[in-house]
């Protein structure tokens, strides 16, 4: 999904933070993290909260889901 990879790219970016940084705070391989940045795979809801975690950023955010107005 092009909005998870945007966001993904965008939280790791504002993190200052590279591929394999971002692997090495998460437990993830670097060849994953790239693989989630191209869209070639999706993270299961574990490795979601590792990045989130990790990149200090909600799921929302990773998602672009836009704050719902009450």
């Amino acid at each position: 999904n092009e909005v998870f990879c945007a966001g993904l790219i965008d939280a790791r970016k504002n993190a200052k933070m590279t591929q394999a940084e971002l692997a090495k705070a998460t437990g993830l391989q670097s060849a994953a993290i790239s693989h989630f940045e191209c869209g070639q795979r999706q993270p299961s809801i574990t490795n979601l909260r590792k990045l989130c975690l990790a990149l200090k950023v909600s799921a929302d955010f990773l998602l672009y889901l836009p704050l719902q107005k009450s």
